[in-house]
């Protein structure tokens, strides 16, 4: 008779980068096909549990998942941190939970069974040695495979977004004003105030200004932590500006 004992142990990286990570205020999850008391020692491991629990019993599994209603399932979703026993269209139905809750979410996958989940959250994610379909189904394909590039990827995104709506505030604060402007003149002057060549001209060189803005470095409240872009919060400020500027 004999005995072995397998162990797959995480990457030294990976307990600091999922530590950065939730520093970023991105909240990991763990869906997994697992035993419960498996995927609760590996959670722990990692840091991934809830406050003050770390056993099988923090568990969520896949027979208390089918019990839940939709709206149930939302809110332990939103809660829970490991689930276990999972099967492909577990692992959806609670990615959709968690958007079903507001969530913007993140599936990290490298398998067949993991499509649905790929398909189901806002971004899908594998790893470049994932299969074939896994790697055609996400919309990011990592070229390492570490979990430390998922953070810069975050943080990318949250560049490119602070950017972004840096851009929109000053292009539509000052487009309004300059309708403003031209509409008021147009009324009360008796010749154009400009002629449209002018006015190719001065959007020309105001929107090649604005080509820093993809040099720019936003705060760093936006890189600590998820900002949405609100509309309304757009209305006030172009509105606000858009009356100054004209």
């Amino acid at each position: 008779m004999g005995l072995v004992a397998l162990r797959d142990v995480p990457a030294p990286s990976a307990a600091d980068a999922l530590a950065v990570l939730a520093r970023r205020g991105v909240r990991v999850k763990v869906l997994t096909g697992d035993h419960p008391g498996t995927a609760a020692r590996v959670c722990a491991d990692l840091g991934l549990r809830p406050e003050g629990h770390s056993g099988p019993d923090d568990v969520v599994t896949a027979e208390s998942v089918d019990t839940l209603s939709d709206a149930e399932l939302v809110e332990v979703a939103d809660r829970a941190v490991v689930f276990a026993r999972c099967t492909p269209e577990h692992k959806a139905r609670i990615v959709s939970a968690l958007r079903a809750g507001g969530r913007t979410t993140g599936f990290l996958g490298d398998g067949v069974n993991d499509l649905p989940a790929l398909d189901a959250a806002d971004v899908g994610i594998c790893p470049r040695n994932a299969v074939d379909v896994a790697r055609e189904a996400a919309d990011v394909v990592l070229a390492e495979k570490d979990l430390t590039a998922i953070d810069r990827a975050v943080l990318a995104g949250r560049r490119s977004s602070g950017n972004i709506a840096a851009y929109l505030r000053i292009t539509l604060s000052s487009n309004l004003g300059n309708v403003i402007a031209m509409l008021t003149a147009g009324l009360m002057l008796p010749f154009l105030p400009m002629l449209p060549a002018q006015v190719l001209v001065q959007n020309l060189c105001f929107d090649a200004a604005q080509l820093a803005f993809a040099f720019d470095r936003p705060p760093a409240s936006v890189l600590r932590r998820p900002t949405a872009l609100r509309p309304r919060d757009f209305l006030r400020f172009i509105t606000g500006f858009g009356l100054l500027n004209a």
